[in-house]
């Protein structure tokens, strides 16, 4: 399978009078994942490369799938002979040069004719009174019979012209891409635009090359349900899904998915979004609830505890790194746990950074203790039995809850989160 698929705008063209043309390439990313691509052109035969140059930036960046317009100018210089001349664009990984590229068919351009010394006319005269005498004049009949713009055609149209089906069946002569045009409907593509190289009048330009339906639902900011609205070619789609929303999400008028707000029972986590976990608020009631580091507005709607200065929530095993994790100014971040400072309110010792809880606010510990002891209320006491006594979940998380009994809250449908203790 190629990596990348390349397909030419047209397969030939003729140059105008001042052998100027332009080409272009639709190039679509087959490699499954995103990348950076460089074009580049590739003469084939007599052709110069001076002669082709690529309109913008060569490299550009491509996801899974998506497609990018090279657009390849054609300029040859004076005093080259007429003729046909081939080229290929080669597209290539900007990473992986040599392993991922691709070459495009080679497509063709016809030269003209350049300037030539003045003409004895009187011979040109005097040959053709002798072909009409001979015959001749039916070849040049033959020659002038060649269709025109927007005539009816079978193969061959006149010069710049291509024979291009119509609605209905019928073919008639069309202006190619890189040539001159008054109006959209002159041109093969239905293109008609000013000059790319800044160049008076206007010329053919490529086709529009229509967007995939992922393209089109994004730029119009529809992540799911169906989307009806003009492409980026100006034609009527419609796409009937855009994409399914993430269980327990729904999708809203807008074609947004919409994840339930925090407080809905849950019996584990398969019944939450993706950014709430399923925990046990009072015995054998549990509810959804925000993960560590998703927005809240208070600690009810965190399974750990809303963070006052980052407005998110901390995590759930109640980790810090400094003191910006813990809920409020009144904890400190020690040895890894949000504790209460001194002379903060307290329920326990355990909550304390002194482990020293008095009338329910934390004092300093005036007890000595050895390394292998630690204070709990003014006492030493072994460490081992210190933390054998904690409840669990207290040996990592010191402060889970907030001090107080938080009253119920409401939640969707009319349902109450129950309430939560200490």
């Amino acid at each position: 399978m190629a990596h990348f698929h390349i397909t030419p705008g047209v397969p030939s063209l003729s140059l105008s009078p001042s052998r100027r043309g332009q080409f272009s390439f639709t190039v679509t990313n087959n490699l499954g994942r995103a990348v950076r691509i460089q074009a580049s052109v590739r003469p084939d035969g007599a052709t110069e490369a001076k002669w082709l140059s690529i309109e913008g930036a060569a490299e550009q960046d491509l996801g899974p799938t998506e497609t990018q317009t090279f657009i390849v100018q054609v300029q040859v210089p004076d005093g080259v002979p007429a003729g046909e001349q081939r080229f290929r664009l080669l597209v290539a990984s900007v990473a992986r040069p040599d392993d991922e590229y691709d070459a495009s068919p080679p497509v063709a351009f016809t030269i003209p004719a350049g300037d030539r010394p003045p003409f004895p006319w009187w011979i040109a005269a005097v040959a053709g009174g002798i072909l009409l005498i001979a015959g001749g004049g039916f070849l040049v009949f033959r020659a002038l019979r060649a269709p025109g713009l927007e005539e009816p055609c079978k193969a061959d149209c006149r010069n710049g012209l291509v024979c291009s089906p119509r609605d209905g069946g019928e073919s008639i002569c069309l202006t190619q891409e890189g040539n001159d045009c008054q109006a959209p409907q002159e041109c093969a593509t239905g293109v008609c635009g000013g000059r790319r190289d800044g160049g008076a009048g206007d010329v053919c330009g490529p086709a529009c090359v229509a967007e995939t339906d992922r393209q089109f639902c994004t730029r119009h900011g529809k992540a799911c349900g169906s989307a009806t609205a003009n492409d980026n070619c100006g034609a009527k789609r419609a796409v009937a899904s855009c994409g399914p929303c993430t269980a327990p999400g729904t999708c809203d008028a807008g074609g947004v998915c919409q994840q339930p707000p925090p407080g809905a029972n849950c019996t584990s986590n398969a019944g939450c979004p993706s950014t709430q976990t399923c925990v046990e608020t009072k015995p054998g009631v549990k509810a959804c609830l925000l993960k560590g580091g998703q927005p809240c507005r208070e600690d009810v709607m965190c399974a750990s505890w809303c963070i006052e200065r980052k407005r998110q929530c901390a995590p759930e095993d109640g980790a810090c790194s400094g003191n910006g994790d813990c809920p409020s100014a009144d904890f400190t971040c020690y040895n890894g746990f949000c504790k209460v400072q001194q002379g903060k309110r307290c329920e326990e010792h355990a909550d304390c950074f002194t482990n020293n809880c008095q009338e329910y606010k934390c004092q300093a510990c005036n007890a000595r203790c050895s390394t292998s002891q630690i204070c709990e209320g003014n006492k030493c006491v072994s460490r081992l039995i210190f933390e054998s006594k904690l409840e669990p979940g207290k040996k990592r998380l010191l402060y889970v809850r907030d001090t107080k009994v938080l009253p119920p809250q409401p939640a969707p449908g009319g349902m109450m989160i129950a309430p939560r203790h200490p």
